[in-house]
Formats: structure tokens, sequence, C-alpha cells
């Protein structure tokens, strides 16, 4: 099995790695041969240079590149990176307030206005915690 990746690898030896060290299954759901509107490019020479040609590779090569990216992370199409302790708390608080705005426009929405009260007053809290 091949590495994938590692800190000091480029995107040529992912690409290379990806295609050449895969399954044939997965090879074969790649048509390596198929080129870019505007400046020609293949996706095997993609491959092989390590980068695209233009703008326009990204949306002729749109599918692969997703695939690629999921592949690479293990199933996420997007990279959230790392997050230090202190802004992982942040972004729980933001994603908490956001959740309980969404909960108390719902209840008032359905006229369960003790609890959209319940709601506002917690966002208040939380929201003072933000400052």
């Amino acid at each position: 099995m091949a590495q994938f990746y590692s800190n000091d690898q480029s995107i040529q030896q992912l690409l290379n790695a990806l295609f050449n060290h895969s399954p044939s299954h997965i090879q074969s759901q790649f048509n390596l041969s198929k080129t870019c509107s505007r400046c020609g490019l293949s996706l095997q020479q993609i491959v092989h240079n390590g980068k695209f040609g233009c703008s326009e590779c990204f949306k002729t090569f749109n599918q692969e590149i997703i695939h690629i990216a999921q592949r690479v992370q293990h199933g996420a199409d997007e990279h959230i990176g790392y997050v230090s302790d202190n802004a992982s708390e942040k972004i729980q608080l933001k994603q908490r307030i956001s959740d309980l705005q969404q909960k108390m426009e719902d209840a008032a929405k359905e006229q369960a206005f003790e609890l959209a009260a319940d709601y506002r007053d917690q966002l208040k809290e939380l929201k003072e915690r933000e400052s």
C-alpha cells in the first residue's frame, strides 16, 4: 500500500500515489485522457506534472478533484484543518448560539412562546460570554 502524503510531499507526489498505487477499479473511474478545453492539458498530464494548466482545469476536472480530495481526506470533501483549543471553544460557542437562535425561531413559529423565551434567555447569556 502506498503512503499517500507526508509533510514535505508535493501535489504531484500525492496525485501519483493516488493514481499509480490505487486499485485498478479506482483508476478505471478516471478518464486520464480527458482534456481541458482551454489549455489542452489532460488529467494524465496534470497527474504527471502535479499542476493544473489554467482556471478552466478546475471546472473540467471538478469531479476528479472532488474524488481525489475525498479519497485523501478519508471521505471528506472539505478540509477543516487544525483548530487550537481556544479557537475550538469559540467555534463551539458560535455553533451553540446559532443552534439556539434557530430553536428560538422555530419555537416562536410554533407559538411555543415560553420555550422561545427560555431560548432567548440562554442566547443572552451565551452572547455575553462571547463578548
